[in-house]
């Protein structure tokens, strides 16, 4: 799979299809209205990324006061395995979207992609990216796809609220803002 370069602000989200909860529920994320953000983790029911999406799940009405239509938890993974993290990691349920790039074509063409060697798998890097009508209008990307800094839902409600360099400088985040 060729990965193209690394998505950037002003830039659209990519049209392929994913897959939420079934492997014939299809989702575009290029056709989803307002503010909409997608959290991007390396893999489901890994212990670091079992870590991320419950920032996002706990803030979630936090994120909708501030404009956000929707999140969008990807994982290089099944439908399955999607449908089950969701579960395993909000049993009472959840608004949040948990989807899957299952073959890894949406994170290639979002140039986020990343050879996981001791996996010996292609992964998704750790990151999130804030859309308004599939537009990028924020991405960070973790340096370490184990480290959860400023792709973690507190900085990012920093941001969104104009605080995201001062919540960076305090916390000591050091990660690619672009």
């Amino acid at each position: 799979m060729t990965q193209k370069p690394q998505i950037k602000v002003g830039q659209k989200i990519s049209a392929k299809r994913l897959t939420e909860n079934d492997v014939q529920t299809y989702l575009g994320l290029d056709d989803q209205p307002s503010r909409n953000i997608i959290v991007g983790v390396p893999a489901a029911f890994a212990p670091n990324c079992d870590a991320h999406p419950p920032g996002y799940i706990d803030n979630y009405e936090e994120f909708q006061a501030r404009g956000i239509s929707d999140i969008f938890i990807v994982a290089v993974n099944d439908a399955f395995v999607m449908s089950a993290w969701k579960k395993y990691l909000a049993p009472r349920g959840t608004d949040i979207h948990f989807i899957a790039d299952a073959d890894g074509s949406f994170v290639s063409d979002l140039g986020l992609m990343y050879d996981d060697i001791p996996l010996r798998s292609m992964r998704a890097k750790r990151f999130v990216i804030l859309m308004d009508d599939a537009e990028v209008q924020y991405i960070a990307v973790e340096d370490d796809p184990c480290d959860i800094s400023c792709t973690g839902a507190d900085a990012l409600l920093a941001y969104l609220d104009g605080q995201g360099e001062a919540y960076a400088r305090s916390a000591g985040v050091a990660c690619a803002l672009r």
